[in-house]
């Protein structure tokens, strides 16, 4: 009864996991490189033979997101998955908070790192933010502002008259689109202007 709770348990937590990476990844946003530091799937699989639910969110994860990720394992095939993140220590930590849930030994054994993060002008951002970041600077009138979160998360604002309406639209549209993704701001998560022009 127990093997089978725990199973249905991490089963429910990869599905939870790779939908809120989902969230965080706009689809028409180039990838930057990245590495994948940890084993193939297979090498991970000899290391865990029963733990179904394990191998196919691994797999899934090494075909996932190009930006900050990490897979933590424990005991009995617990994990914790996430990706798509744009700060590495964020990405590490959730993905251990994840595995806890379910086991007390929880480790990273594996996570992908962008190889050339694209950063005009702020830091930690994830290529997405990136990326979008250097559409609004490069087009768009009027005054624009843009926000971010450390999980990867943004909101964008322009076309508007004043600094202080376009700072509270990408802040809005930032704190908006984590409630879309089911992980509603926190204490430490919180989005944060890094840009304002025009």
């Amino acid at each position: 009864m127990r093997k089978s709770t725990l199973f249905i348990a991490v089963s429910a937590i990869a599905a939870l996991s790779f939908s809120a990476v989902s969230g965080l990844v706009r689809s028409e946003a180039a990838v930057p490189e990245a590495a994948v530091l940890g084993p193939s799937a297979a090498e991970l699989a000899a290391a865990y033979p029963q733990a179904w639910a394990m191998h196919r969110a691994y797999a899934e994860f090494l075909d996932g997101p190009q930006w900050h990720g990490a897979f933590a394992v424990g005991e009995k095939g617990a994990f914790g998955a996430v990706a798509g993140y744009a700060d590495r220590s964020v990405t590490r930590a959730d993905a251990l908070a994840h595995c806890a849930a379910f086991a007390a030994d929880c480790r990273i054994v594996a996570e992908i790192i962008p190889a050339a993060p694209v950063q005009p002008g702020a830091s930690h951002l994830s290529g997405p933010q990136a990326e979008a970041l250097i559409g609004l600077q490069r087009g768009y009138a009027g005054t624009k502002a843009f926000a971010v979160d450390r999980r990867g998360y943004w909101g964008s604002a322009s076309g508007f008259r004043t600094r202080a309406a376009a700072e509270a639209e990408a802040m809005a549209q930032c704190r908006a689109a984590q409630t879309d993704g089911h992980a509603p701001g926190r204490p430490g998560f919180a989005c944060k202007l890094v840009w304002v022009g025009g």
